[in-house]
């Protein structure tokens, strides 16, 4: 049996670490990929700060937020597609 998955769960997951709110709604390929590329930018923006690149280091970190707004974004949108999907067959 399948349970519903909850919308805000599944959003503040994958926007604490992107990826797991994906996990969460059961889609691992695309939690692999937003955490991948989470992993990427926070290395850059930790090397542009060790090496003084501060206008740098604000550019990866803003992309890094963004990155988070859209898995959360992306984790809300798939638990109420799986909900919906839930809904369709419990008739």
């Amino acid at each position: 049996m399948e349970l519903e998955n909850h919308q805000g769960i599944a959003a503040v997951l994958s926007f604490l670490m992107p990826g797991l709110g994906q996990i969460y709604n059961g889609k691992s390929w695309a939690a692999g990929w937003f955490f991948i590329v989470h992993t990427i930018l926070l290395l850059i923006v930790i090397s542009s700060i060790i090496y003084g690149e501060y206008l740098q280091a604000t550019f990866f970190a803003i992309c890094c937020l963004a990155n988070s707004i859209y898995s959360a974004t992306n984790a809300y949108n798939l638990a109420i597609a799986h909900n919906k999907q839930f809904e369709d067959n419990t008739y």
